[in-house]
């Protein structure tokens, strides 16, 4: 079994130093101190000639990243205008090439997040006409009932999601992977992953890890190539 790991960076000098490094993908986003929201498109064209400079490419030709698709901080219920900006953004990725679309959409219900199935399964279509996998954000550990979310995620078409359940209850995350694994979905643990812990998850059995892989350093995030390296050296 074939070990990735896939690397969160928060700008373009931070990603190129990651795909330079060895990371298998990225994960693209601008604002730690958020969570992570969308990159701004100057930004975003800048970073996928860079990448495609370097020819880091799948199989396929597509840029081996993907890009955060959130307009803001905050939940993840969304208005119409920042629907219509969240769509026009899925397009933006899609035409620069990007080989994926990290998104997260939930409403609110009887006092309760759920799915925003509507929104998700009209992004899941731009990804699909576009061959573009769309990976369901960690929005996904704001849901009362993981499990009986993940098979709606999979009748919509998603079949990828990143979650930090690893870092909340250990026993519930091996379900979880056991869970996706039946529904033929990539369950992609996040949250917290560094060298001293990624084998842990490697035993767990995943074949894919996504860490930030830096620290605070001057009062913003930045990739530590120091640690980004002991991950990837983990995958032996």
């Amino acid at each position: 079994m074939s070990k990735r790991v896939e690397v969160c960076v928060f700008s373009v000098e931070d990603a190129i130093m990651a795909a330079e490094a060895g990371a298998d993908r990225l994960e693209v986003c601008v604002h730690y101190d958020l969570g992570g929201v969308s990159m701004p498109e100057e930004d975003l064209k800048t970073l996928a000639i860079r990448l495609r400079q370097m020819d880091f490419v799948n199989a396929s030709g597509k840029l081996k990243a993907a890009v955060m698709c959130r307009p803001r901080g905050g939940d993840f219920c969304y208005s119409e205008d920042e629907f219509s900006v969240l769509s026009s953004y899925a397009s933006t990725v899609a035409q620069l090439g990007f080989e994926a679309l990290v998104c997260g959409l939930l409403i609110l219900e009887n006092e309760q997040w759920v799915l925003d199935e509507a929104g998700i399964s009209s992004l899941v279509a731009i990804c699909k006409e576009n061959q573009m996998e769309f990976v369901f954000h960690r929005a996904f550990d704001e849901l009362k009932e993981p499990f009986a979310a993940l098979e709606s995620l999979s009748l919509l078409g998603v079949n990828r999601v990143l979650s930090g359940w690893g870092q909340r209850d250990w026993p519930m995350f091996l379900r979880l992977i056991e869970q996706a694994k039946k529904l033929d979905m990539v369950f992609l643990p996040g949250g917290g992953i560094r060298r001293h812990n990624v084998s842990d998850y490697w035993s767990a059995g995943v074949d894919f890890v996504h860490s930030a892989a830096g620290s605070i350093i001057a009062n913003r995030f930045a990739l530590d190539v120091q640690e980004l390296n002991s991950i990837l050296s983990s995958r032996k």
